[in-house]
Order: structure tokens, then C-alpha cells, then sequence
């Protein structure tokens, strides 16, 4: 009996770490499905674990996928494993039909989140610290993959291209050059750019990343002599200087 006891306990402290680290937003990063993983992630795309009385043993969630919501409950079946009890989506209409939108959501509600008519299992994984905790979901039904973090994705990262460079609001140049572009990239929180001028190319780090707010760190340009490029006139010379600076 002295035994049973103690695993009794157990049991109950681990469910009760298994929520607590749970609990909290989440914002989707990747899905793999199918062996297929997909990146392309709407920006609120997301799940938040919340405890609520009143609901079974308390344990809700919601969340969103490209606009429509979700809502549900769950429990803790063991260290590192929960069961989706019930999932409820809106149907506002608003991703429309056979669009990307919708289509990503299909993919999210019911191909990681919710089966119909099942117990949905998981195991779940939590890595890292800080803005680099990580939250792998695998539905053991389907062996399909969901992976978090804590941050939504910065709306930076993506392609750009120059359109007008300012000096303290005055238009400086106006740019003809429309190969002249800049990437910023995101790993674990970290911020990276590169890009290309009418000519050479460049690529740094970034610190102090904040929600509109960055410092660049000094820039590494290559060093191509372009004279002989009959593209590369005097006009592309000199923006490419001013670009530079």
C-alpha cells in the first residue's frame, strides 16, 4: 500500500509540472504532415493552454490558424502526453474556400489538432529558455507535427526591395534598381540580413531587436570590381556609394 501511495503522488506531481509548463501562448512555427513540413505560417497562427474552473478538471485551450478561431479542453494523461477532450472552430467564412487560407487551416485543425469523432493524443516535447523555448506537438494518431514558439514570427523576415532612401525624412535617391533588395532571416531569436546593390553584395547581424526597432551591426560588403559590367554606369556607381553608407 506504502507503494501504491507513492506512485500515486507521483503521478499527481507529474500532471501537475505537465500543466504548468503547458500553460501559456504558443505561436506555430512549422507543421509537418505527411513527412511534408510546411514554413509557411500565418502570423497569428497559434494555441494558448489556460486552467478555467468550472470546465471538467479546468484544462482549456484556443487559439487561432489564418482567421478563424478555436476553442476546446483537454487533459494530462501523463508526464509529457495530454488527450484533446473536444475542439470547436468559429465559421465566420472568412478564409473563403479552396483558398490558401483555408486550406492551411484544414491542415491545422484537423490534420495536427483534432480528429473527428477520436481522442486526440500527443506527446509533447518543450525545449530551450527564454524566447527560445520550443513546442513540439506529435499527434501519435497520425504521427503528425506541430512545432511552437514562444514569440509570434517577426513580420520582418522575408524579402525586400528598396524603394526610396530618406535622410531624417527627405527623399535622397529614388532607386531605378529593382534588383537592389535586402533578407532578413530569423534563427532561435536571432536576426540576420543580406541583400544585393546595383553591384556587390552584403550580409550582417543585428542586436537589440525589439517589436519596431533594431541596430544593424556594420555590414559585410564584397568587394567586386564591376567597371567592365556594361549595366554598371556612373548613376549605379554612385547610388551604389550612397547605398553602401
Amino acid at each position: 500500500m506504502k507503494y501504491f501511495y507513492l506512485s500515486f503522488l507521483l503521478f499527481i506531481s507529474l500532471n501537475a509540472h505537465s500543466q504548468e509548463e503547458l500553460l501559456g501562448e504558443w505561436f506555430l512555427q512549422s507543421m509537418t504532415i505527411d513527412g511534408v513540413q510546411n514554413t509557411d505560417i500565418p502570423d497569428d497562427a497559434s494555441i494558448n493552454f489556460t486552467i478555467e474552473s468550472g470546465d471538467d478538471d479546468g484544462l482549456v485551450f484556443s487559439g487561432l490558424g489564418a482567421c478563424e478561431g478555436f476553442v476546446g479542453s483537454y487533459t494530462v494523461t501523463s508526464e509529457n502526453s495530454f488527450d484533446i477532450l473536444g475542439f470547436y472552430q468559429t465559421l465566420s467564412g472568412c478564409a473563403g474556400v479552396n483558398t490558401e487560407e483555408s486550406i492551411f487551416e484544414s491542415n491545422y485543425f484537423y490534420d495536427i489538432l483534432f480528429s473527428e469523432g477520436v481522442t486526440t493524443n500527443f506527446n509533447y516535447e518543450i525545449t530551450g529558455t527564454g524566447i527560445n523555448t520550443t513546442l513540439t506537438l506529435t499527434n501519435t494518431s497520425t504521427n503528425n507535427i506541430a512545432v511552437y514558439g514562444t514569440s509570434a514570427p517577426n513580420p520582418l523576415v522575408g524579402e525586400w526591395f528598396l524603394y526610396e532612401i530618406l535622410d531624417f525624412d527627405v527623399p535622397v535617391s529614388n532607386t531605378n534598381y529593382p534588383e537592389v533588395n535586402i533578407i532578413f532571416s530569423e534563427d532561435m531569436g536571432n536576426l540576420s540580413l543580406q541583400g544585393t546593390s546595383t553591384c556587390n553584395t552584403f550580409s550582417g547581424s543585428t542586436v537589440n531587436v525589439e517589436n519596431t526597432y533594431f541596430d544593424a551591426l556594420p555590414p559585410t560588403w564584397t568587394d567586386l570590381d564591376c567597371s567592365g559590367d556594361e549595366n554598371f554606369d556612373t548613376d549605379a556607381y554612385n547610388f551604389e556609394q550612397l547605398y553602401m553608407q
